[in-house]
């Protein structure tokens, strides 16, 4: 199992990213990298292909879980 013994760590988002806006370093097909406030995140569209370089922003943050849209 992943266990916090075993060296697996889980992290819980913040809150505070919840609406904030950011740019898409990769494609998202719907899974990708976007960067929000200079940090990098992975991140799931909302079932749209967004390009690399697009606006999106963050519509729910759930644990360790970003579902972005296209701005």
């Amino acid at each position: 199992t992943l266990s916090k013994d075993k060296g697996f760590v889980s992290r819980d988002l913040p809150k505070d990213l919840m609406y904030q806006r950011g740019q898409a370093l990769s494609d998202m097909r719907p899974a990708g990298k976007v960067s929000i406030n200079d940090r990098t995140y992975d991140v799931i569209s909302e079932g749209e292909f967004i390009q690399k370089g697009e606006t999106v922003e963050v519509i729910s943050v759930s644990n360790n879980s970003l579902v972005v849209r296209k701005v």
